[in-house]
């Protein structure tokens, strides 16, 4: 701190040679300083005079300086912040304080009014949210149940009872079947490994047959699985016996059987379409299954809706390459040349075979185009 002091003073000192001229030698006037690092407390207060304008008196005891003027007019004082003032005592600069003790604080306190009373009331809880409603309702029975079953009579125990079949699939017409199963009513093997449930015998026919597996899933369900995909065009019956029995003697009392279909032959593919036909087209049709070019040609019809024409196969190799799967194709022309500007229409089956299966078309599909027109 005192070393800013003594810097500010130098500093005002500079300021003030600055302003005023120098004695020197030849008649001129310079300020003379203390020297900066003379402790004030170290000397009388002395008075320094500057020039001729202005003087400076330093108080050792306060550590304070004033600077005043004399024609000029400046005047200041400095002074160490951190000194005491002159005249003071350390104890009036701290405040001594002291902490009530309860008892006095608890009188100090009741002699304040008394607070107003507000309104109180229960905490406001939300009412609990409501159940979801129940589908049905609960019957509560008896555990062991009043009513008890008389015993199985004599005759009841020697009459067998009737078995069915509950269950079997597939059915009606499937494209793609990877098993078959069915369930009777009572068990048809004893209660055994599945190994040994294996070598028994098969209550169910299978026509026509295929190559695969019969298994049992459980006492009371058989599955195929065939080995193979099953032939379009196909039909298949599986039955079961009259008298077929069971483990618990229940007796199949008349035969049961239910049959199911493959997909017939179906036309996927057909040229020409459209119109400016030639007169002598050649005609293409393309299937889904395996077929007999010449049987599948019987069942084509050619007309312009006045006259029909004769059809005549052609080779396999005329049919455009990649149009059609082999084998699945065929192409055919006509016996006559066709009228110009005629509608022809080419229908197909119904009755249509396949080699895939006995199974004939049930529809007769068709397509049409136009020949050209006079020009």
């Amino acid at each position: 701190m005192r070393r800013f002091f003594w810097f500010v003073l130098l500093l005002l000192f500079v300021l003030l040679a600055a302003c005023e001229p120098d004695t020197n030698d030849e008649g001129t006037s310079e300020p003379k300083l203390p020297p900066p690092d003379l402790p004030i407390a170290a000397h009388q207060a002395q008075k320094l005079e500057v020039g001729s304008t202005t003087e400076a008196t330093l108080d050792p005891a306060g550590g304070s300086q004033r600077f005043g003027p004399t024609a000029s007019g400046l005047d200041f004082t400095l002074s160490d912040a951190d000194a005491p003032k002159r005249g003071s005592s350390s104890s009036e600069q701290e405040t001594q304080t002291e902490a009530l003790s309860a008892e006095e604080a608890a009188a100090l306190l009741a002699r304040l009014p008394d607070l107003p009373t507000a309104d109180t009331a229960d905490f406001a809880l939300r009412a609990a949210t409501l159940k979801p409603p129940l589908a049905g309702s609960d019957v509560q029975t008896p555990f062991p149940p009043n009513d008890t079953l008389p015993p199985p009579t004599a005759e009841a125990l020697a009459q067998p009872s009737v078995l069915k079949v509950l269950r079997y699939q597939p059915q009606g017409v499937v494209a793609d079947i990877p098993k078959l199963s069915v369930t009777f009513s009572s068990p048809m093997v004893p209660l055994t490994s599945v190994s040994e449930a294996h070598k028994g015998a098969v209550p169910l026919s299978l026509e026509p047959q295929l190559e695969g597996e019969w298994r049992w899933l459980d006492t009371k369900t058989l599955q195929f699985l065939p080995s193979k995909p099953l032939a379009m065009s196909t039909r298949f019956v599986v039955s079961a016996k009259k008298g077929t029995k069971s483990e618990t003697g229940a007796i199949l009392e008349e035969a049961f059987s239910w049959a199911f279909e493959t997909p017939r032959i179906n036309l996927t593919g057909t040229t020409p379409t459209g119109g400016d036909q030639e007169l002598n087209p050649i005609i293409d049709l393309a299937f889904d299954q395996p077929i007999d070019a010449r049987a599948v040609l019987n069942t084509v019809t050619v007309s312009d809706g006045s006259k029909t024409y004769g059809t005549r196969l052609l080779s396999q190799q005329r049919t455009p390459p990649g149009w059609a799967t082999p084998g699945q194709s065929l192409a055919f022309e006509l016996t006559q040349t066709l009228p110009k500007a005629a509608n022809i229409t080419v229908q197909v089956g119904p009755g249509t075979p396949s080699k895939a299966g006995p199974l004939l078309t049930e529809t007769a599909p068709s397509f049409s185009f136009q020949t050209y027109g006079p020009f």
